[in-house]
């Protein structure tokens, strides 16, 4: 069954506001879209409210949707969305100028540390970096923002994202030494 033939019935009864529709939507993407806070959060507590305020606002306005098979991309793109507020409210960022002139990338091969890793191991050491360091690894290396776009986002400077992802890569080297053998 295709994207379309699974999901066209339900929008049109989501877009009526059918609460049985809304149910199984949530039952059908709660796993998938949880996943997106959970990146930028530490407590699976917070990534849930994140995840129950996104459908909150996906239902109401999922009537402008037209397209059906935007569906899930247009319900990831508002998690992530909410999830981002969330954290702009939450953390206070430094807004002191960071001098990153001699900024270098930290280029380390993370193959073998990757392989023997699961997806839920590597998201646990995600989420033990410092706030900052974890957003801005996970807007940039999870997600692909430009760094321009974090700053803007996040209401820092281009260098100071790019700080806390030289930050982050170093650290998250340190926590996955111990796998590298």
């Amino acid at each position: 069954m295709t994207l379309v033939e699974t999901y066209s019935p339900l929008l049109t009864r989501l877009k009526s506001g059918n609460k049985t529709a809304q149910r199984e939507y949530y039952t059908a993407e709660f796993d998938r879209l949880v996943r997106i806070p959970l990146r930028y959060v530490n407590s699976k507590n917070e990534a849930i409210t994140i995840v129950n305020d996104s459908f909150i606002k996906i239902f109401k306005s999922i009537i402008n949707l037209e397209e059906v098979e935007k569906l899930p991309s247009w319900s990831a793109a508002i998690t992530r969305n909410t999830t981002l507020d969330y954290v702009r409210k939450r953390v206070k960022y430094d807004r002191r100028h960071v001098d990153v002139e001699d900024h270098q990338e930290v280029s380390v091969t993370l193959n073998t540390a990757m392989e023997s890793l699961t997806m839920n191991e590597i998201l646990k050491h995600i989420q033990s970096l410092d706030e900052r360091e974890r957003v801005v690894f996970s807007m940039y290396a999870i997600d692909g923002y430009r760094h321009a776009e974090i700053g803007k986002s996040m209401g820092i400077s281009e260098g100071t994202s790019k700080w806390y992802l030289n930050k982050a890569r170093k650290n998250l080297q340190l926590i996955l030494k111990s796998y590298m053998s």
